[in-house]
């Protein structure tokens, strides 16, 4: 998606009248909401490829003229391995684990400016 795509989405956005609205017209809110998911679930899908194109590169940061990207180590997610607790213990709880995945991330922030 190139940016032009991503400006006139956000562009659209932008004339939802978000205000308060009388109870007569829950018909125009109903649309706006249902017009906004579409535009968010585009753009998130969109950022997902660019953050997983990103992480593909490996590299650990990447600066444009308007932002910064840079790879976030993330946590190791654990889960349970039922199997092993109960050949262990039975039905009881104990320390048994296995590694499910270990995933990162992709913070952005604006790229710092000088002030005149």
């Amino acid at each position: 998606m190139s940016a032009k795509t991503i400006d006139a989405i956000a562009s659209a956005a932008s004339h939802f009248d978000m205000a308060y609205r009388a109870p007569d017209a829950l018909g125009d809110i109903a649309d706006d909401s249902g017009r906004l998911g579409t535009i968010i679930k585009v753009l998130t899908a969109e950022k997902k490829r660019l953050d997983a194109t990103f992480l593909e590169q490996g590299v650990d940061k990447a600066t444009g003229a308007l932002y910064e990207l840079s790879k976030v180590n993330g946590g190791t997610r654990w889960c349970v391995d039922t199997v092993a607790l109960k050949a262990a213990h039975g039905d009881a709880y104990g320390p048994f684990g296995k590694v499910s995945s270990v995933r990162a991330s992709v913070r952005v922030k604006p790229v710092p400016r000088l002030t005149s």
